[in-house]
């Protein structure tokens, strides 16, 4: 399977990247980023051994994501006490990634701060070995603009083209067989950025391109996007995108088409 390269980051030492003939030189921190059909050949230097890492995906597994995902940056203004401070991600959800680069400064000019260097203890065995747990919901932030997710079951939309209900691992779902489309009828009560959750099956080995339209009560089409569904075997999977701006109170319809969705299978749309 071909790989895409997202990036290698120089962990500690130096050496040089030799990439389509040209050379670069590398040292702890360096990000680069090489295209997938570049030639490219990591080395040492004479003085010094180096670590890195390289992070890669499978070709098309990224292809879900929309233009709507994006990085952050934050800047946070907060006041350390006792000399220690904590930063630490408390909820990071399944599918998700976080790749972190965190740079502490102050303004005052009088702080000196000693650089020490600890001994670690950390190893790539032990790492295999390491679990993050779902912190508990009640050490979370209150959420105050929290609001409940709703279902729509794929049998009670309207569907289109040659298609069959039918049972897979004790969920109901509607199975295409060539050119079709699903449309759902949803309703919002707030005038909000709604997440879209479709909750499919791709038994292809490649994704699937479909539409994706979001169409207001008045006809006017909101959101006209191209997704990909990545190939699953043969289990239900989620894939999220949202509908890309603020919509109102109101009754809407989502409609997923394609010229060709064999193989591909919808359980459900939920909406929050």
């Amino acid at each position: 399977e071909r790989l895409i390269d997202l990036g290698d980051m120089v962990l500690s030492g130096k050496g040089k990247a030799a990439i389509d003939g040209e050379t670069v030189e590398l040292a702890a921190g360096d990000w680069i980023r090489v295209d997938p059909a570049a030639k490219r050949q990591f080395s040492a230097a004479e003085d010094s051994a180096i670590s890195f890492i390289c992070i890669q995906v499978k070709k098309g597994s990224l292809e879900g994501y929309t233009k709507d995902d994006r990085l952050l940056k934050k800047v946070v203004d907060c006041n350390v006490k006792g000399g220690k401070l904590t930063i630490d991600f408390p909820e990071v959800k399944a599918g998700q990634a976080v790749l972190s680069a965190i740079a502490v400064a102050t303004l005052d000019q009088t702080v000196n701060v000693p650089v020490t260097l600890q001994a670690s203890d950390w190893s790539w065995k032990a790492a295999d070995k390491d679990v993050i747990e779902k912190m508990p919901a009640e050490m979370l932030p209150k959420d105050e603009n929290a609001r409940a997710a709703v279902t729509y079951e794929a049998e009670d939309a309207k569907c289109e083209g040659k298609y069959q209900v039918k049972e897979f691992k004790k969920q109901n779902g509607v199975f295409f067989s060539g050119k079709g489309s699903i449309e759902w009828t949803i309703s919002t009560g707030l005038a909000q950025v709604y997440a879209l959750r479709f909750k499919f099956m791709n038994t292809n080995k490649q994704p699937v391109a479909v539409n994706l339209k979001l169409i207001a009560p008045n006809g006017a089409v909101l959101k006209d996007d191209t997704i990909n569904l990545p190939d699953t075997p043969e289990k239900w999977r989620m894939l999220s995108t949202t509908t890309g701006g603020y919509i109102n109170a109101g009754t809407y319809k989502v409609i997923v088409s394609a010229p060709n969705l064999s193989g591909v299978a919808f359980d459900s749309l939920e909406i929050q």
